[in-house]
């Protein structure tokens, strides 16, 4: 598993990248760029995943047209895949969920600073 932050948008070729996570707007050739690192051939990888939390099919359908002939959107996210997912992962014990507890809650701190942050620059 790789957390990581605008790192692997170019230059990056891991056949064995299967879940993307996407976090962010991506748009154009940035979009394209991104999601194209699961787009390496491994030969037991039998298909990918792309769970956005952030842009709409139809942009990212746009971000690809200049760049491919055909450009098709498969499958609607089924949301009952994230937990089936989530399942699976837990078999090998990587985190608790005390640990997820705790980025949770790194994550709205952060969230809740920057808001700070932009209210006091607009005083």
């Amino acid at each position: 598993m790789l957390v990581v932050a605008d790192k692997y948008q170019t230059g990056f070729d891991e056949p064995l990248l299967h879940i993307l996570f996407v976090d962010k707007k991506l748009k154009d050739v940035k979009a394209v760029q991104t999601l194209s690192r699961l787009n390496r051939w491994q030969k037991d990888k039998k298909d990918t995943y792309v769970l956005d939390c952030c842009n709409k099919p139809e942009d990212i359908k746009k971000s690809f047209e200049p760049f491919y002939k055909g450009t098709e959107v498969i499958k609607p996210v089924d949301v009952n895949y994230v937990y089936t997912f989530r399942k699976d992962i837990q078999m090998f014990q990587l985190w608790t969920e005390g640990d997820e507890q705790n980025f949770y809650d790194l994550l709205k701190n952060i969230s809740k600073q920057k808001d700070r942050t932009r209210r006091n620059s607009l005083r």
